[in-house]
């Protein structure tokens, strides 16, 4: 006699089978045919490596490096992300991404963007931070940015991008969407 056990791990189904003792001798088990796939996917039909749908991460940190790997995934589309490196410019540990290409001290006073590096007209510069709703950390106190949230955190997003460069922050928007960043 055969029992089977089914466990799910990680979204497939294992069946484990087991042999007792039995008085009646064994049958053979004849594998039922299966019909043949009808589709297979032509590499047209593949989606675009910032287009593929993920499994969502089971943590902040796991979270926000593949998030960052998404983003290295985008870069042949984004001359001005040739150098980013999910290694280099992910913080894990601290669930920060932070990234310039082609910048330059602000030139001006006043507001977030005068404290961060600005981008010249071929770069850009973005930091993504997954953190505590209350931080006062300033940073995170900057009244004009969505509220985004992963789980219980809150996520900021800053970004600016030179004149002349194709815009990646729709493109980000979009990988953040897909690794279970919400809008509040």
């Amino acid at each position: 006699m055969t029992a089977a056990r089914h466990f799910l791990l990680s979204g497939a189904l294992l069946v484990a089978a087991s042999c007792s003792s039995s008085t009646q001798p064994a049958r053979p088990q004849v594998a039922e045919p299966r019909p043949p796939p009808t589709w297979r996917p032509t590499p047209s039909a593949q989606p675009a490596p910032t287009q593929q749908a993920v499994r969502p991460p089971t943590g902040y940190r796991e979270a926000i490096e593949a998030i960052a790997a998404a983003i290295e995934r985008a870069k042949s589309d984004f001359p001005q992300l040739a150098r980013f490196s999910a290694r280099e410019h992910c913080n894990g540990p601290r669930l920060v991404v932070s990234y310039g290409h082609s910048t330059h001290r602000a030139r001006h006073r006043g507001g977030w963007t005068s404290g961060v590096p600005n981008p010249d007209d071929d770069g850009v510069w973005f930091h993504v931070d997954f953190h505590d709703p209350d931080s006062q950390a300033q940073i995170h106190t900057q009244p004009v940015v969505e509220d985004l949230r992963f789980r219980d955190k809150k996520v900021m997003v800053l970004i600016l991008e030179g004149q002349h460069t194709r815009r990646f922050a729709p493109t980000l928007r979009q990988i953040l969407l897909r690794h279970g960043v919400r809008p509040r």
